[in-house]
C-alpha cells in the first residue's frame, strides 16, 4: 500500500511530548562523581494502585532475516566455527501485556538511541512507567527492543564482533555515551550534574538512568523500519508511541506497511520518556513542566507539543520550549513552523524535523543540526548564524535578506552540504559588485565568503563554512540569479557535493 493510501486511513495524528527534562533546578555540585550529586540508588515510594487483570502476556521475535556461512557444518566444532551454520539476525524483540477488556487499539512503545524498552517500564527512581500506566488505562501494550540491541541481540557469531567468517555483517565497533555525554545529550543541564532550573527529573534515580543506557552497534534505519512493519502486520492496527530519534522510524513504519495505524504518538528529539515525570492521577502529559493535554491518549484532534527551544538573548531569559504551528507555506515536506519577527536576538533550536524557522531583525542563531529532515532557516535582515542538519538525507535551505539593511550584515552557514541551498534576497547581477574570498568568517567556521556591495548601501556578506573559491570552479557549488513572482531579485547558491 502506498503512503498516500495508508495515511488516508490514519484517523488522527497526535503529537505528544512525554518528558519533563529541561528548565530544571540547579543541583549543587560537590564533586565530580554521580554519587556526589544524588542521594543514592534508592527507589521512590511506590503506589501500586489496584491490581491489574491481565488476560495474556508474553514475548516474541518478529522480522529480521537469516545469514548462512559458507562451508560444511561440523557438529564437533559447532560452538567455535561458523562454517555451514545459519543465524537469524536483525529481528525485533517484543514484550506484550493485554489487560482484561482491552481497548481496540494497542500501544506499541518504541525506544530511542542507545536504549531499550526498559525506558518504558519504570522511571529511574522506581515509579511506574508508561508501560504500566497505560495498561491500567485499558490499553494492550507492546514494548520493543530494536534489532541489534537488548533482548533482540546483535549480529555477531563465532569470533570477531560482527564478522561471519570473512564477511563483516556490521562494523567491528560499538558506540556508547558515558555519564557525562548522556547528561548533556538528553539536556538535563548545561554542564554535567548541573541541572536546569525547575527540572522535574528524579535526581535520586540518576545512577539508574545511566545504567539503562547500553552500547550500540551500527543502526540501520531500513532494518528497524522493516522490523516495526513486520510487527504491525502481525498485530494489526495500533498506536505507535515513540520518543527521541525513533519518531522517524515509527512514522516510516506506518507508511511502509498496509496496516491501518490509529494514531502516531511522537515526541521531539532530545527528550526521554522514561526519565521524566510520569502522569499524575489526572493523566496529564507534561512537556518541560507545562501541561499540554489532559485526558486519554486517544484525545480527539491534533495536539502539538512544544518543539522549539527558544532563548531571547536580549532579555537574557532562560531557554524555554515553545509551541510552533502547522506549516502553511508552499514548501513541500515541511510540517511545523516557528515565526517570531521580533527585533530581539534569538536562539532557536527545533526538536522536530521538517520545520520552517523565521526570525526578525535581531542577531539570531538557528540550529537544526539535531533533527535532520528538510528545513528552512530564515534569519531575517541582520547578521545570523545558521546551522544545518548533518544526517543522511537531510536537506536545508538558508535565507539571507539583503533588502534594506540599516547596517552591514554578515551571516554564517555551518553544515552546508550536498543538496542544500542558500538564497540571498535583494541582489541583482548588474546592480551589485559581487566578490568571493577564502578563509573568512568566525573562528572555527571560516570558509568561502560572499561580499555584496553597491554605492550608498550597506555590505552584505555570507560565509559558507568549509568551502573555498575553488568549489565555484570544480562543481561543488553552483550559483545563479533569479526573480520571485513578486519581483524580488535573488542570488541562489546550491551545493552539489
Amino acid at each position: 500500500m502506498n503512503s498516500r493510501k495508508l495515511l488516508g486511513k490514519v484517523n488522527r495524528v497526535c503529537l505528544f511530548g512525554l518528558a519533563a527534562l529541561l528548565l530544571g533546578q540547579v543541583l549543587p555540585q560537590t564533586g565530580n562523581s554521580v554519587a556526589a550529586a544524588q542521594t543514592g540508588d534508592r527507589e521512590a515510594k511506590k503506589d501500586h494502585g489496584e491490581p491489574i487483570a491481565i488476560v495474556e502476556q508474553g514475548s516474541f521475535f518478529v522480522g529480521g532475516t537469516e545469514v548462512t556461512a559458507p562451508g560444511k557444518f561440523d557438529p564437533t566444532v559447532r560452538n567455535t566455527s561458523d562454517e555451514g551454520q545459519s543465524f537469524p539476525i536483525d529481528h525485533l524483540y517484543v514484550q506484550y501485556q493485554i489487560p482484561q477488556h482491552a481497548r481496540r487499539f494497542p500501544l506499541v512503545m518504541i525506544h530511542g538511541a542507545n536504549a531499550t524498552g526498559s525506558f518504558w517500564e519504570s522511571t529511574p527512581d522506581g515509579r511506574e512507567g508508561y508501560q504500566t500506566i497505560f495498561l491500567r488505562r485499558g490499553f494492550a501494550v507492546y514494548v520493543v527492543d530494536f534489532p541489534r540491541r537488548g533482548k533482540a541481540g546483535f549480529p555477531s557469531f563465532n569470533g570477531t564482533l560482527g564478522a561471519l567468517l570473512d564477511k563483516q555483517v556490521i562494523p567491528n565497533r560499538t558506540n556508547r555515551n558515558g555519564d557525562q555525554g548522556a547528561f548533556i545529550g538528553v539536556r538535563l543541564g548545561p554542564e554535567f550534574l548541573e541541572y536546569f532550573p525547575n527540572s522535574q527529573f528524579p535526581k535520586a534515580g540518576l545512577d539508574q538512568f545511566f545504567k539503562k543506557l547500553i552500547p550500540g552497534v551500527m543502526d540501520d534505519e531500513n532494518v528497524i523500519v522493516d522490523a516495526l512493519a513486520a510487527l504491525l502486520e502481525r498485530i494489526g492496527p495500533a498506536t505507535l508511541v515513540g520518543y527521541n530519534s525513533t519518531n522517524d522510524y515509527g512514522f516510516v513504519s506506518a507508511i511502509n506497511t498496509g496496516v491501518a495505524v490509529k494514531n502516531l504518538s511522537l515526541q521531539p528529539v532530545g527528550g526521554s520518556v522514561g526519565i521524566g515525570i510520569t502522569p499524575d492521577a489526572n493523566y496529564k502529559l507534561d512537556v518541560n513542566g507545562k501541561t499540554n493535554i489532559r485526558g486519554d491518549l486517544n484525545a480527539t484532534g491534533t495536539i502539538e507539543s512544544n518543539n522549539f527551544l527558544v532563548q531571547d538573548r536580549t532579555t537574557f531569559s532562560s531557554p524555554a520550549y515553545l509551541a510552533g504551528t502547522p506549516y502553511t507555506g508552499p514548501v513541500a515536506g515541511l510540517l511545523f513552523q516557528y515565526v517570531n519577527t521580533t527585533t530581539n536576538n534569538l536562539n532557536v533550536t527545533p526538536s522536530l524535523a521538517n520545520t520552517f524557522v523565521h526570525t526578525g531583525d535581531g542577531f539570531d542563531a538557528i540550529d537544526v543540526s539535531r533533527v535532520g529532515g528538510t528545513n528552512v532557516l530564515d534569519g531575517g535582515t541582520n547578521s545570523n548564524f545558521l546551522v544545518g542538519g548533518t544526517a543522511a538525507g537531510s536537506f536545508d535551505t538558508f535565507f539571507v535578506d539583503d533588502r534594506g539593511p540599516v547596517a552591514d550584515i554578515w551571516s554564517t552557514v555551518a553544515n552546508f552540504h550536498a543538496g542544500d541551498d542558500a538564497t540571498v534576497f535583494g541582489i541583482t547581477r548588474s546592480g551589485f559588485k559581487i566578490d568571493w574570498a577564502d578563509g573568512q568568517g568566525a573562528a572555527g567556521f571560516t570558509g568561502l565568503t560572499l561580499h555584496v556591495t553597491a554605492p550608498g548601501v550597506p555590505t552584505a556578506s555570507l560565509t559558507l563554512s568549509g568551502y573555498s573559491t575553488a568549489d565555484l570552479d570544480n562543481g561543488r557549488l553552483s550559483t545563479s540569479f533569479g526573480t520571485q513572482t513578486d519581483g524580488t531579485p535573488y542570488l541562489f547558491v546550491h551545493a552539489n557535493s
